[in-house]
């Protein structure tokens, strides 16, 4: 076909560089497959959720809070720079441990007990319905011992709580949230929770605190194993969700850090997710909320509040890093670490809104807790920090939680696993989704998701894919973009590719479908409906296709907790 001569044919070349620069591009590990093939132990799995936490929070997403260990484990794996969650935090728990949409596996809708609408609509249940089976009964049956602790979320009965959905050992709150110090609830429509043992209530110890305890409960049953079967652990933290509260050691380390305002630390945040690429430009405008206050425009006593606010929601992220930092070295001592796989992600966006509107709270809180600024953060005490702390936390995307603008949806999520994938310096802008997570862990475990009847009962087909065999090198790219639609309280979105459409009310949107092009406009800044009419209306024939296939019961805006009242915080 070629020549011979004593050179090289030119074209010959280019191909062998094509070809070994793709080998190269593909592997995060080098001799991955050997690695993969030559594998003798089931790998232990470790699920960590925090909760509300922001997409810049973290040291190694251009965070100033002190995250030493989450940072060393991001960097000892898979960093995702575009990672999708939904905008509450529920939604994200029944999609993270089922695989199907919320709208399909019991989530469909949102009330202010923090559970779901109770709907007899499939899907709508209020619960981890039983159309869907749980990553942790189908790790059972793959022989996993399975452990939780943290925040369930996903039904309050007997039959719905986690020791019933496939959990030997449980520490759970079944309910949305809690204080961090007591039983004390943070929503006068149920002002006491309760926390179950193996579905059984139990009484809190003398020296709670929700992320100290659901850490000391996850190392006591990891270390009650006594058989060499591998453990799927779900720590399922509260930290840092309202009411912000943490211990003084780690709040005076804060104090006075966030006195020069949102827009100083916004400003740092994106400088330092510039030179860690994360971002490829800073933002002309800062993203706030249009319920967030100018800094400049509040009074002194506001500003040392809200710099408190901010210094207790830092502390309790750090005290969350310290305690993961504990079943780490745990896992380290034991001999278990390198066969285990991480997964570490935030169930959504920074929480913005205001917890003053939910049902009686606007005079329940201050007759309940202390609310001065001295106490915040102590025991007893409640506060929020707010839209605009959210803002920073949400850097560089529009809006927070309870929004599927890129702020509310987008997270901070990365995989580390020793043994099998390796290190990836930089950040990975692969499109992925919490519908991934249960095809990848059942691909991890060696199991498949079952068809047919399963335990009695028929399930809907397993969404997403398993990134498995992208993250370790076998496959060099995930194939054809799969879409992700998003909805609640009437406000929706869809992505496919580079592109998205989004419905929010006024004033967070113009009340009605808008057009972005990622790519070009990661941060939702140029609305192209009115010049791409064609797009558009491809992009809303697609959200009606995903409105279809999972049930999902459309309405207009809803008046709901997590609407535009922020007048507690709009001064």
């Amino acid at each position: 076909m070629f020549e011979k001569t004593g050179q090289t044919h030119p074209i010959l070349v280019l191909l062998l560089i094509i070809f070994f620069s793709s080998m190269t591009a593909c592997s995060f590990n080098e001799g991955t497959d050997e690695l993969v093939s030559q594998k003798e132990n089931t790998p232990n799995i470790l699920l960590i959720v925090a909760d509300d936490l922001g997409y810049s929070d973290l040291g190694v997403y251009g965070g100033e809070i002190a995250t030493p260990t989450l940072d060393t484990l991001a960097n000892q794996g898979v960093k995702f720079s575009n990672f999708y969650s939904a905008p509450i935090c529920s939604f994200t728990r029944s999609m993270l441990l089922s695989g199907v949409d919320n709208h399909l596996s019991g989530l469909g809708g949102f009330d202010s007990e923090g559970v779901g609408l109770g709907s007899v609509q499939v899907g709508y249940e209020g619960y981890l319905n039983f159309r869907v089976a749980s990553i942790a009964e189908l790790l059972q049956d793959a022989g996993y011992h399975t452990i939780m602790t943290g925040k369930w979320h996903l039904g309050l009965e007997d039959d719905q709580v986690p020791h019933s959905r496939g959990f030997e050992q449980t520490y759970i709150m079944p309910r949305g949230t809690s204080s961090h110090y007591s039983n004390l609830a943070a929503s006068s429509k149920i002002p006491t929770t309760i926390y179950l043992e193996n579905g059984k209530e139990t009484i809190l110890p003398e020296d709670f605190y929700s992320t100290k305890t659901y850490t000391d409960k996850m190392l006591e049953y990891l270390n009650n194993i006594e058989d060499d079967k591998p453990f799927f652990a779900f720590a399922s933290y509260t930290a840092p969700h309202w009411p912000l509260q943490a211990p003084d050691n780690f709040i005076e380390k804060y104090e006075g850090r966030y006195d020069g305002g949102y827009d100083e630390i916004m400003h740092e945040r994106l400088q330092k997710m510039l030179k860690l690429g994360l971002i490829s430009k800073i933002p002309e405008d800062f993203p706030r909320s249009p319920m967030a206050a100018n800094w400049g425009d509040l009074s002194d006593i506001q500003k040392q509040k809200e710099a408190k606010n901010m210094a207790v929601y830092a502390a309790m992220v750090e005290a969350m890093d310290f305690n993961i930092n504990r079943i780490v070295e745990n896992l380290r001592s034991s001999g278990k670490l390198e066969n285990t796989i991480i997964i570490f992600m935030s169930d959504n966006g920074a929480d913005g809104n205001d917890p003053y509107h939910i049902e009686d709270n606007v005079s329940w809180i201050p007759e309940t807790f202390t609310t001065d600024t001295e106490s915040l953060g102590k025991p007893g005490s409640f506060t929020a920090y707010g839209p605009g702390w959210a803002s920073v936390s949400s850097a560089p995307y529009k809006l927070h939680k309870a929004f599927s603008s890129e702020g509310g949806i987008k997270v901070p999520a990365f995989v580390v696993w020793p043994t099998e994938i390796g290190e990836k310096p930089a950040f990975d802008n692969s499109f992925m989704t919490i519908l991934d997570i249960v095809p990848t862990l059942l691909e991890v475990a060696g199991t498949e998701y079952p068809t047919g009847e399963y335990r009695g009962r028929d399930l809907f087909p397993l969404q997403g894919r398993s990134l498995l065999p992208y993250l370790t090198g076998k496959e060099c790219y995930l194939g054809d973009q799969q879409y992700m639609g998003w909805e609640l309280f009437g406000r929706k979105a869809i992505r496919q590719d580079d592109w998205k459409i989004i419905d929010n009310n006024e004033p967070f949107g113009k009340g009605s479908w808008e057009l972005y092009n990622l790519k070009n406009d990661p941060f939702e800044r140029i609305d192209l409906s009115s010049s791409e009419t064609e797009k558009l209306n491809e992009m809303i024939k697609l959200w009606g296709q995903y409105a279809e296939r999972n049930g999902v019961i459309q309405s207009g805006y809803t008046d709901v907790p997590y609407s535009n009242k922020n007048d507690h915080y709009k001064r």
